[in-house]
């Protein structure tokens, strides 16, 4: 399925909607995952929703993946805090700045550090995903804008 931004967005529809009833189906613990799953109806429709959360870390760190008759519709989709650096309604700079965050956060850190992924998850949710692959793109090229 395709969105305004690119494949694996969450219809708009979806969201404009009203959800009726939520309903746990399982909760499950792997190691320092929780995984729960619910059913959330929505005007009719029952879409299951999976919770992932990593009690290691304290940030807000999880997932949650949307899937609708087995059909995964959105397999990422964060909660995003609010930032008083960025208070406005207009989230550009804020995507901007956390897809910055995240790669310096890796080049400091390297590419296992578990706490850089806040960043990825922040700016995944609040950029359109055509800007990240451009900017990645322009990464692998050497010719990024953005100070890394």
């Amino acid at each position: 399925m395709s969105g305004p931004f690119g494949s694996g967005t969450l219809p708009f529809y979806i969201l404009s909607r009203r959800i009726m009833a939520e309903k746990i189906i399982d909760v499950k613990t792997e190691g320092t995952k929780s995984i729960r799953v619910v059913d959330v109806e929505v005007d009719g429709e029952t879409i299951r929703k999976e919770i992932i959360s990593d009690s290691r870390t304290r940030l807000p760190n999880y997932d949650e993946k949307y899937t609708k008759n087995g059909v995964v519709i959105r397999d990422h989709w964060p909660r995003v805090r609010f930032d008083a650096r960025f208070p406005n309604q207009n989230q550009t700079r804020n995507c901007w700045q956390n897809f910055l965050d995240f790669h310096r956060c890796q080049k400091v850190k390297g590419e296992d550090y578990e706490p850089c992924e806040y960043f990825r998850n922040v700016y995944r949710a609040l950029c359109p995903n055509a800007w990240t692959e451009k900017w990645e793109e322009a990464i692998e090229n050497g010719n990024f804008q953005g100070k890394i």
